[in-house]
């Protein structure tokens, strides 16, 4: 399982989400991608 872009993988509640990096006005910030979404 090859990962290309930079996430983390959090339990929050007891479900899984996912925190993909992204550059926006050169500060990085995490957008939550729920699983189940």
């Amino acid at each position: 399982m090859s990962i290309k872009k930079p996430y983390i993988q959090i339990v929050k509640s007891g479900m899984y989400c996912y925190w993909e990096l992204a550059a926006g006005n050169g500060v990085t910030i995490a957008i939550a991608r729920p699983t189940w979404t």
